[in-house]
């Protein structure tokens, strides 16, 4: 695995998969996760309002941007509660979020 730091922001940068993460029971995204949300024109708020993803720790869901962001797929991963976030909900996370590109065979991934 190589890995690479780049600055710049997550909803401008081509990849294969790009992936942002939400907290549970937050419904209105903030942050580098707010930003891909704008830039899909509110998707992920709106896949939150309808109840199909909620932030539970490793919980994955992967959009297709349909040209509106240069990466091929948005994988949004849950972090849990924030209350209960520790380094082992980092860990688990990521995994979970890495996991689901690999199966998706994302080669570059941005985060």
């Amino acid at each position: 695995m190589n890995v690479s730091v780049t600055r710049g922001e997550i909803q401008s940068t081509p990849a294969d998969a790009i992936i942002v993460n939400l907290f549970d029971g937050v419904t209105h995204p903030g942050g580098a996760t707010g930003a891909a949300n704008r830039a899909l024109g509110g998707l992920i708020a709106e896949v939150i309002a309808a109840g199909d993803f909620r932030g539970k720790l490793g919980e994955t869901l992967t959009l297709y941007p349909r040209g509106q962001i240069p990466a091929q797929r948005v994988i949004v991963v849950g972090l849990g509660k924030a209350a209960d976030f520790s380094l082992e909900g980092v860990r688990e996370a990521s995994g979970a979020a890495i996991k689901q590109a690999r199966k998706l065979g994302a080669a570059r991934v941005a985060t």
